[in-house]
C-alpha cells in the first residue's frame, strides 16, 4: 500500500506488476495521462529520496572507514619501513622468515623525458596515427545517399524523455 492517496487508482495495477512486470496500461486520454504523470512524479521523488538517504549513509560509512584505515595504515607503514631499513642494513636480497618474506627488488632502469626537442635525431622515432573522419562520412552519406566503403551508417534506438513537475 502506498502513502499517497492519488496513487490509489493504481493499486491493482501495481499488484499485477508483481506477476506481469511487462504490462502496460492503456491511457485513454489527457485525464489518465495526468494521473500517470502525478504518479510518476511521486515515484521519481521517492526514488530520489531513497538515493539521497543512501548517499548520506554511505558518506558516513566512508568517513568512518577513512579514519579507521588511517590509524591502521600508519602502523602498517611503520612496520614496512622498519623491515625495509633492516634488509638494506644487512645487505640481503631476500630473507625468508616464519611469518613471511622480505625481499629487495632492484628498481628497473627507465627513461624519463625532459625537453623532447633536445633529444638527438637518432633517438627519435616517427609515429603515424590514422583516424576516420566520421562527420565527413556521415555528411557524404546524407548528401549523396551512398555508403562509403568500410563504413556503415546506423540509426540508434529511439528514446523517450518524460519530465514531471518538481523533478
Amino acid at each position: 500500500m502506498t502513502h499517497d492517496p492519488s496513487l490509489q487508482p493504481f493499486e491493482d495495477s501495481y499488484e499485477r506488476l508483481e506477476e506481469h512486470p511487462d504490462d502496460v496500461e492503456y491511457v485513454a486520454g489527457e485525464t489518465d495521462a495526468e494521473d500517470h504523470l502525478k504518479a510518476l512524479g511521486y515515484h521519481r521523488r521517492r526514488m530520489e529520496e531513497i538515493e539521497n538517504h543512501a548517499l548520506q549513509e554511505i558518506s558516513k560509512i566512508e568517513c568512518w572507514q577513512d579514519v579507521e584505515l588511517l590509524k591502521i595504515r600508519r602502523k602498517a607503514i611503520y612496520h614496512e619501513q622498519s623491515l625495509e631499513s633492516w634488509i638494506a642494513r644487512i645487505n640481503a636480497k631476500t630473507v625468508n622468515l616464519v611469518n613471511g618474506k622480505v625481499r629487495k627488488i632492484t628498481g628497473r632502469l627507465r627513461v624519463e623525458l625532459g625537453d623532447v626537442n633536445e633529444v638527438p635525431a637518432e633517438y627519435q622515432t616517427q609515429q603515424v596515427t590514422i583516424g576516420i573522419d566520421k562527420k565527413a562520412v556521415l555528411k557524404a552519406h546524407t548528401d549523396t545517399g551512398e555508403c562509403i566503403p568500410g563504413t556503415e551508417v546506423v540509426r540508434g534506438d529511439d528514446t523517450y524523455k518524460i519530465t514531471t513537475n518538481g523533478t
